[in-house]
């Protein structure tokens, strides 16, 4: 009997490798101040997966700039000391030998982000009116 369920099990999972993957969780445009880290971070299902991180059409590579790691269906890559170098679009491609999935986002860089009240205010006339008569 042990046997019969090992090879079920076997079966089973040799039949998810048919598929490609799928990324669960997409990446958001951010807007990042100048000098500060940022953590992008790619959730995908799929088996045999290869994770590749581009920015700007150029492959990203563990280094100074940016760390990548990877754990149980989840890619993260950290950016380090945030320059206006590392502006711009940022892509996960999640591959199999079926196929493969991809999602990106934008990375806006600000030397400053002022934070606004999204309350709008407007004038208070009533002072104004009651002065006048």
């Amino acid at each position: 009997m042990d046997t019969f369920a090992t090879n079920q099990r076997v079966e089973s999972f040799a039949s998810l490798e048919m598929y490609q993957p799928i990324v669960q969780t997409v990446l958001r445009d951010r807007l990042v101040k100048r000098g500060s880290n940022l953590i992008l971070v790619c959730s995908f299902w799929g088996v045999n997966c290869e994770i590749e991180w581009v920015h700007n059409y150029t492959k990203v590579n563990n280094g100074a700039k940016y760390r990548i790691s990877r754990h149980q269906g989840m890619s993260i890559l950290e950016i380090y000391d945030i320059t206006h170098q590392e502006a711009g679009m940022y892509k996960c491609v999640v591959r199999n030998e079926c196929g493969e999935d991809v999602t990106n986002c934008c990375i806006l860089v600000l030397d400053h982000i002022r934070l606004s009240s999204t309350k709008q205010t407007r004038p208070d006339h009533r002072h104004t009116l009651a002065r006048r008569y």
